[in-house]
């Protein structure tokens, strides 16, 4: 009996509609029926982090950029980790790979998404 490949696949948004995630999670479901799929919205760190600082009546230092540790757990359970996000995104994605890639060395992680030419090819995919 064929071992059952775990598949989870996420996409990093800001309130962009994720239709090309929705179309290859539909497809790869089709053949793998257990796989999982994420909306993670970066939008809501940034607000987060805002209103906080609203709040308390100061401006923020940094914007609260920090990827939720249980999903972390859960994304580096996979074999195959598919991710998608634009180009004004990337270093999130690259942290998010950086902590599953430390809980799972084995994760073969599928990066695309709108990327613009400015990001240099290599600077996108080399890992920090």
């Amino acid at each position: 009996m064929a071992t059952e490949i775990n598949i989870k696949l996420i996409a990093l948004e800001k309130g962009i509609t994720c239709i090309g995630l929705r179309r290859i999670s539909s497809l790869v479901k089709s053949k793998y029926p257990n796989t999982t799929t994420y909306v993670y919205d970066l939008a809501a760190l940034s607000a987060k982090s805002f209103l906080k600082s609203w709040i308390l009546s100061r401006p923020p230092k940094k914007i609260e950029t920090s990827i939720n540790e249980k999903l972390v757990e859960e994304l580096a359970k996979s074999d195959i980790l598919g991710l998608s996000c634009v180009s004004l995104d990337a270093d999130q994605a690259k942290q998010l790979i950086n902590l599953v890639k430390e809980k799972n060395p084995k994760t073969l992680v599928v990066w695309g998404g709108f990327m613009l030419p400015y990001i240099q090819r290599m600077q996108s995919i080399t890992p920090t």
